[in-house]
């Protein structure tokens, strides 16, 4: 049971600590919980989502945006740029460079680059 979870542990270890050399990275995640927070909110406001579908569009959507605010890029464009399969890109004056950002596939079929998966 284990060997999974070393497997893992042995092919990001290097990105586990980044926040103790570089201090524009947070050791947290209180930024990616406080950006969940509204929608957890809204969830619970309109008694959920009908469809799983709609759930995972919504997510998609709301994860997109949210990477786009964090990287000073517009939603719109975020959107497009997503639907396109390219990356956003990441804004300079905050080191986001050392950030290990995994690759999603979400609602559209293609790589979204999603905050709430891993941002360290």
């Amino acid at each position: 049971a284990g060997v999974k979870l070393q497997r893992v542990i042995k092919k990001i270890r290097r990105h586990l600590f980044v926040f103790v050399t570089n201090r524009a990275i947070p050791p947290t995640n209180n930024g990616s919980e406080r950006a969940l927070r509204p929608r957890v909110t809204f969830r619970k406001i309109t008694n959920g989502f009908r469809t799983e579908w709609g759930a995972r569009l919504y997510a998609d959507i709301r994860s997109i945006i949210e990477t786009a605010r964090r990287r000073e890029i517009g939603d719109l464009e975020a959107i497009r740029l997503t639907i396109a399969g390219t990356p956003l890109p990441a804004p300079a004056s905050q080191g986001v460079s050392n950030y290990l950002i995994l690759p999603y596939t979400g609602f559209f079929g293609v790589s979204t680059w999603s905050f709430h998966i891993c941002l360290w």
